[in-house]
Order: structure tokens, then sequence, then C-alpha cells
């Protein structure tokens, strides 16, 4: 019988191909921080909220805006609302 590991045959290169394609891993203790010590925690809203300002604006008259803090946390709080 073959000794399956799936690591090294699966997840280590998915991880590999992810951080080729300019993917950002984050290592477990990292990701516990970001998601408030809370394993239920699915979001990590630091992150997105850095994501969400740094991807997200729009033009008015002829200038661009980024969207508010409050926009962007109830963005957050939308998403989050939705996934319970």
């Amino acid at each position: 019988m073959t000794n399956y590991k799936e690591y090294q045959d699966s997840q280590k290169p998915a991880m590999n191909l992810l951080q080729k394609m300019q993917w950002q891993y984050i290592s477990p203790e990292e990701v516990f921080t970001a998601r408030g010590e809370k394993y239920t925690n699915v979001i990590l809203d630091t992150i997105l909220a850095k994501q969400l300002h740094k991807i997200n604006s729009f033009t008015y008259k002829n200038e661009t805006h980024h969207f508010s803090t409050n926009s962007v946390q109830s963005a957050i709080n939308t998403l989050k609302f939705r996934t319970q």
C-alpha cells in the first residue's frame, strides 16, 4: 500500500502554484491572528479591508475617489452576515 501524504502530493504543489501567480502565503499563525483569534471567523477582516481600499474607487466629476472606511466596513459586515 502506498503511503499517501496529502501535503506533499496536493497542498504543497497548490501553494507553490499560487505563489507563482503572486498570491502571498500567510502562515497559520498569521491567519489565526487575522481571524481575531477565532477559528469560526472565515473572513480575514484586516486583510480584506486593506485590499478593498486598494482596489475600489470611483470617478465623480473627473476625480477619482476611494471608498470610505465606513463603506469598506459595511461591505465586510454584509459579507459576514451572509456567511452565518
